[in-house]
């Protein structure tokens, strides 16, 4: 089938400048640096980058990747974090459900996803995931790290990673924690931030900064530096328009708006000399008003602007659609819709700077104010391409959508695939157990065999190169010793587990022998008797070498596996109503 040997294909490919993505690397190449498992920020499978083999694709290709986009667009807005692990595991359960689709029963298939997994995957997390009693920021640029070094696409440098890493954590603190709890916001608005794209050659990631106030990437207006002969405009009275002033109108009704067509029409009809008398009297009294800044979204005519600035005015006009909302909310002033309208004193705003900054070279606004009930913040992100500039600035807002999921929901899992194999066994155990014998009755083995098959082809994957995150083998040995239950969550006692790399640049089905296993981490777990918490470190045995914290988000982790089995529900019920 065409649609499995596209998929197939997806996972051998290498990952190339332009965001190619690979899973699995060939063993030959594992060397290279071209050659690791990824972690894409929007989805290890993101269909905007597949490209299949026939210009003609069939209607159940078509409704695969409508299903599968749809879920991860969803996903990606809601949580943020591991869209790849629900990208790659609906792939894999969809890979090995067809290949072998005739001793698979749908109707058994839908029964699990429907009504045993949900169950027994709430009882897994209950026990699995460990309570962080206190946000240090070891742990949070611990996940930091993990997210921004697994994106391909960006191929940040371990530098990089914690540069951007560093950035993910301070915006948060900043901006969104201090509202954690606050009877406007549960933790801080979307908009409360920023974000300005600049890239170019020689810009780097790290150039990118937070500032508090709005920076635009529009240059500081010429006319007002030959007229002011400053940089720094401070403590101004600012009104903000969001439609053109302009001497003469447009000729065309086009290019009128809906919100300003009346004002303009009664410009057109009093003529030029008229207009330029209103103009004239506006500024006189904003003038008397102590206004000394209007802002405009779109164009201000030259004279209007030479008139303004003869009267101690400053014009800033083109501020853009983009910003506009920005302004507003940093200055409290209200939009004027057109010059005709007199003033009101709600629509007078207040600004506490409008400087010029200079971000390698290039010149941007730079809009402040102290006195804002809403606090505004700006993050410049930087890098060397458009592409990469629209890829950082989706990375670090599902960065801040993760770590809003950790302070509401504070819990963690093991990370780097262990949570995906340990759900297996536990699926697997429980099926043997089978308590309430509905497996025997419905014989449900081999479909739940699908499952477990699919989690630890995805726990295998998600381990990347043995410098990075690894499968913590000896973590499952310690819980078959201590317990004999590989479900239990980390026991209240000081036990230390040594991490070996089981799985690395390999097909899917290889394992890396023992005898290329090395300790690269020692992960140990201390519980707190007075205060029943559990406390955890990791240790490098190379102290010169930086390894990354194996943690996940509990509840993002659990709702990215728990949004494949739905996903993979749904287009099994759409790919048979297509056949038929």
């Amino acid at each position: 089938m065409k649609l499995l040997y596209d998929l197939r294909r997806l996972f051998s490919d290498c990952c190339g400048p332009h965001g190619k993505i690979i899973l699995v690397g060939k063993e030959h190449q594992r060397d290279s640096d071209e050659i690791c498992m990824t972690c894409c920020s929007s989805g290890i499978l993101n269909f905007d980058l597949l490209e299949f083999s026939s210009d003609q694709q069939s209607d159940e290709e078509i409704v695969f990747q409508k299903t599968i986009k749809s879920f991860l667009k969803s996903h990606n807005f809601q949580y943020g974090f591991y869209g790849s692990s629900f990208g790659l595991l609906t792939c894999i359960m969809y890979i090995l459900f067809k290949e072998d689709c005739e001793n698979y029963s749908l109707f058994k298939l839908n029964y699990l996803l429907q009504n045993v997994v949900p169950q027994w995957m709430d009882e897994f997390f209950d026990r699995q995931q460990i309570p962080v009693q206190a946000l240090s920021l070891k742990i949070l640029l611990s996940i930091m790290k993990t997210k921004w070094c697994g994106n391909k696409l960006l191929r940040l440098s371990s530098h990089h990673v914690n540069v951007m890493s560093a950035l993910s954590v301070r915006i948060f603190s900043h901006v969104f924690l201090p509202k954690f709890g606050s009877s406007q916001s549960i933790i801080g608005r979307k908009n409360d931030v920023n974000y300005v794209q600049l890239y170019g050659e020689g810009i780097t990631y790290e150039d990118s900064v937070l500032k508090k106030g709005l920076i635009m990437n529009i240059p500081f207006p010429e006319i007002v530096k030959s007229v002011t002969k400053s940089k720094n405009i401070q403590n101004k009275k600012i009104i903000v328009f969001k439609e053109s002033i302009l001497l003469t109108p447009p000729k065309s009704e086009e290019a009128y708006t809906e919100s300003n067509l009346g004002a303009m029409i009664k410009l057109r009809s009093s003529g030029e000399e008229n207009t330029l008398d209103l103009v004239k009297e506006r500024i006189k009294e904003w003038k008397q008003s102590g206004i000394e800044i209007v802002a405009c979204q779109k164009l201000i005519d030259k004279p209007i602007q030479l008139l303004m600035l003869k009267h101690d005015i400053i014009p800033i006009e083109r501020i853009s659609q983009f910003y506009i909302d920005d302004v507003i909310r940093l200055t409290g002033a209200s939009p004027i819709s057109s010059i005709v309208f007199p003033i009101q004193k709600s629509d007078i705003g207040q600004i506490t700077s409008i400087s010029e900054i200079q971000v390698m070279g290039r010149s941007c606004i730079y809009f402040t104010n102290e006195t804002a009930e809403s606090e505004v913040y700006s993050v410049l992100l930087c890098s060397p391409s458009h592409s990469q500039s629209l890829e950082l600035e989706h990375v670090m807002k599902s960065a801040q959508t993760g770590l809003k999921l950790l302070v509401s929901q504070p819990f963690v899992v093991a990370g780097s695939g262990v949570t995906e194999f340990l759900l297996a066994q536990y699926f697997t155990e429980q099926s043997r157990l089978d308590k309430s014998r509905i497996f025997s009755i419905l014989s449900l083995q081999k479909e739940m065999e699908l499952i477990t098959r699919s989690l630890n082809m995805l726990s295998k994957t998600i381990a990347q190169k043995e410098s990075s995150n690894m499968i913590l083998e000896e973590y499952v040995l310690c819980m078959k010793q201590k317990n004999c239950d590989l479900s239990s969550s980390l026991t209240p006692s000081k036990h230390g587990l040594v991490v070996t790399p089981t799985y690395s640049c390999f097909s899917l089905n290889s394992q890396v022998t023992e005898s290329e296993a090395k300790e690269v981490l020692r992960y140990s777990v201390e519980f707190d008797r007075t205060t029943q918490t559990m406390e955890f470190n990791i240790d490098s045995p190379n102290e010169n070498e930086e390894r990354n914290m194996i943690l996940d988000i509990s509840f993002a982790k659990k709702q990215a596996i728990a949004s494949a089995f739905q996903c993979f529900h749904t287009l099994m019920q759409s790919t048979q109503t297509t056949r038929q």
